[in-house]
This record gives structure tokens, sequence and C-alpha cells, in this order.
């Protein structure tokens, strides 16, 4: 008797746990190198790296939510054309 539950393997929960848990994690990991670096007093590092950091969040956020680019884009749109 030969039993196959390969057809029930699924990523459906590590897809969902990524998806909740990945951006507060890279924040975490994030915060601690900011702390290693403060601890040097390498201050101009810290603020570059910041600055990095919250430019790719925001980026990551208008690709993860839905309807966010076109929201973007009208804002962007009505900087240039006053509506």
């Amino acid at each position: 008797m030969t039993s196959y539950y390969f057809a029930q393997l699924s990523t459906e929960g590590a897809t969902g746990w990524l998806a909740k848990n990945a951006i507060p994690l890279a924040a975490v990991g994030i915060g601690l190198v900011a702390m290693m670096a403060a601890a040097k007093q390498d201050i101009g590092k810290i603020a570059s790296m910041l600055i990095g950091v919250v430019l790719a969040f925001i980026v990551i956020g208008i690709g993860l939510i839905p309807g966010a680019s076109e929201n973007v884009a009208k804002f962007v749109a009505g900087l240039f054309t006053g509506s």
C-alpha cells in the first residue's frame, strides 16, 4: 500500500507569514544595525541608512498595497496640473 501526500503540500502558510511579518522583522533588523552604528558614533552613516530604509519601505508599500500606485500617480499629476 503506497500513499502519496505530495499533493497536500503548499506554501500558503509560509507566504502568509512572510507577508505579515517581513516588514516588521526587517525594521527590527535595521533598528539593531542602527543601534550598533550609534555605539560607534557614526551619525552620518546612520542618517543616510535610515533615509534609504524609509524610501525603500515607501516603495515596498506602494508595491504591496492594491491601488496605491494609481493614487500616487494621481497625486503627482495633481502637483503639476493644479487639480
